[in-house]
């Protein structure tokens, strides 16, 4: 416990992993949607874009726990770096592909995505002392909705 509350907290680090979750989340939220739209993806069911996101969304929530379970396993360091080149690859791929391909990136960036978001938050904690914690979580919180903030005033 002394060796924690001596330790030195690391607030651009905290920063930066906002950032990349905020980054993640905005992807998955705001332009995953257009495509699932625009692209007609997940084609095999018949329903609206919105509710085809809504079950991407409800899959990775259910698929967090499980997850959850593997990150504790490999250790937050590695999952996170893990999921980081992963959601940038599928991401990419999710943009290169079409149909049947496309839809099943988008379900692995789902899974991928829910392992981003349970070793982000985890791992900035790690990164600060324990008398900086609420303003670390503010400061992360904050860094993850800059890239939706920036994204909502380029939509306006």
């Amino acid at each position: 416990m002394k060796n924690a509350k001596n330790k030195e907290s690391q607030p651009l680090l905290v920063f930066v992993l906002g950032l990349i979750f905020g980054i993640a989340t905005n992807f998955f939220f705001n332009v995953l949607p257009g495509l699932i739209s625009e692209f007609n993806l997940i084609s095999f069911i018949d329903l609206s874009a919105a509710t085809k996101t809504g079950i991407v969304i409800a899959f990775s929530a259910l698929v967090c726990y499980p997850v959850s379970l593997l990150v504790s396993k490999v250790g937050i360091n590695k999952a996170m770096i893990a999921s980081i080149i992963l959601s940038i690859l599928f991401g990419g791929l999710i943009y290169l592909t079409t149909g049947v391909l496309s839809t099943i990136l988008i379900f692995v960036f789902a899974i991928v995505y829910a392992g981003l978001s349970v070793s982000t938050i985890p791992n900035a904690f790690l990164r600060l002392n324990p008398a900086h914690k609420v303003f670390g979580l503010g400061l992360f919180f904050a860094a993850a909705e800059l890239p939706n903030s920036i994204f909502e005033i380029l939509n306006v």
